[in-house]
């Protein structure tokens, strides 16, 4: 009894604390930690600072550290728009690494769940603020602490809908907006999407009550499927397409997947610098959702299959294909 019970402890309480923990690591020394050193802190911060030293800095609200957090913000995302190779990172990521915001809205729809993991708007809100790189390690960490991986709970009809609801509709709009009509207004939309996703969620509630049938559950069941199936496809088929588009460029291939441990040199060029930011933030957000989902396993030889799946799977199918295929066979088999 009292192995069992050191065993319980070790699996659901110090090894995933030792594993997200050593993420959060891992991202506060190369993804912040890199931020100084390549210049790029310098170049987004400096001209925040004071009213009328960048096109970005503007009265936002009147406040003005909220207004210098919003200006580095839009200065951000506006060097990463402004060149090819990190626009196209940054689309690689929205798309594939939508996963991490169904994982989110799935697990945070079930019943039975506690206040610190039942808001998909309020946690990704935090995203924005400390990035993904922050909130993805904390939130599997308290997912696998509160067990939350051996609830069997089909998730409705009425939740599916608010999943696709708030993150197709309501995220998807102002992200497109952003991609493809760049500027200042649609950036700073932009970082409060989790708020169009809650008013996405307002007007289907409007539009689409709660349906209280006894079919409710099947059918919410079915929607998710189709929805994870349908982003597993997506991403793969887009991942193979950017690697292809290469044409075999290892250099560029590295450049574009593999996060770097040394800091860009602070001569390249802007687009480089927030390239390896969007690579560290989607990589850690990513690989928390893979180790979460290994305590989906019954066993020590499905954890080795889902380790050698991952290994193997990510550079073909690409890394959020990947895990939504994992996702995908877990929600199937309930």
């Amino acid at each position: 009894m009292t192995t069992g019970i050191k065993s319980f402890q070790f699996q659901d309480h110090v090894l995933p604390f030792l594993l997200f923990s050593s993420l959060l690591a891992v991202g506060g020394k190369y993804m912040f930690g890199n931020v100084e050193p390549s210049g790029l802190g310098d170049a987004i911060n400096e001209p925040c600072k004071a009213l009328g030293t960048s096109p970005f800095k503007l009265a936002y609200t009147g406040i003005n550290e909220v207004d210098t957090g919003i200006c580095i913000l839009v200065s951000f995302f506006h060097e990463t728009i402004s060149d090819p190779l990190p626009k196209q990172q940054l689309i690689y990521y929205l798309s594939t690494g939508l996963i991490m915001g169904i994982f989110i809205g799935m697990e945070s729809s079930r019943n039975h769940r506690g206040a610190s993991i039942t808001s998909l708007v309020a946690w990704l809100l935090m995203g924005q603020v400390i990035s993904m790189a922050g909130v993805m390690p904390l939130y599997c960490l308290l997912f696998v602490f509160k067990k939350a991986y051996r609830q069997r709970t089909r998730i409705s009809q009425t939740q599916a809908e608010s999943i696709i609801a708030s993150l197709v509709i309501g995220g998807g709009i102002s992200t497109i907006a952003m991609i493809n009509l760049p500027n200042t207004a649609t950036i700073v939309v932009w970082q409060l999407y989790p708020v169009c996703m809650a008013l996405a969620e307002l007007i289907r509630r409007f539009i689409r009550p709660s349906l209280p049938t006894s079919k409710a559950s099947d059918s919410g069941h079915k929607i998710i499927q189709v929805l994870l199936l349908a982003h597993l496809v997506g991403s793969a088929l887009y991942h193979m397409t950017i690697v292809w588009s290469f044409k075999g460029d290892l250099e560029l291939l590295k450049l574009f997947f593999i996060p770097s441990l040394a800091p860009v040199d602070p001569a390249e060029r802007m687009g480089l610098k927030v390239l390896e930011l969007l690579k560290w933030d989607y990589a850690i957000g990513v690989v928390a959702i893979m180790a979460a989902t290994l305590w989906f396993a019954s066993s020590a030889r499905q954890v080795l299959g889902l380790l050698a799946f991952y290994v193997f799977g990510s550079p073909i199918l690409g890394p959020g294909a990947a895990t939504t295929a994992v996702v995908f066979w877990r929600e199937t088999g309930l």
